[in-house]
């Protein structure tokens, strides 16, 4: 049985993060799960896929890609740490975010 972690983003979806994709990133997977759970912000992505971000300091971001499959299921691709976001690709913000 492969371990696997769980949360739901903004659109009520559980969104799955496996063990051994996580181990691919350079994130830590608390933060990785919070970005999805409760980003500042969300991006359209490639082919389908959805960007969580989320601040942190010193103005970076760390991004995860994810795909939501149906209404009950998706999964995370990757997660990195950026400088900075594409403006146009917004398609979500936190309340109280600019």
């Amino acid at each position: 049985m492969e371990l696997s972690y769980t949360v739901v983003s903004v659109n009520g979806i559980p969104i799955r993060l496996m063990a051994k994709r996580w181990s691919h990133t350079n994130a830590c997977c608390d933060d990785v799960l919070g970005t999805i759970e409760r980003p500042d912000l969300i991006m359209r992505g490639w082919r389908n896929t959805q960007v969580a971000a989320r601040r942190m300091p010193g103005g970076r971001y760390l991004t995860v890609t994810y795909r939501e499959l149906s209404s009950r299921e998706g999964f995370v691709i990757a997660a990195r740490v950026t400088s900075s976001i594409e403006e146009r690709a917004v398609v979500w913000r936190a309340r109280g975010l600019r």
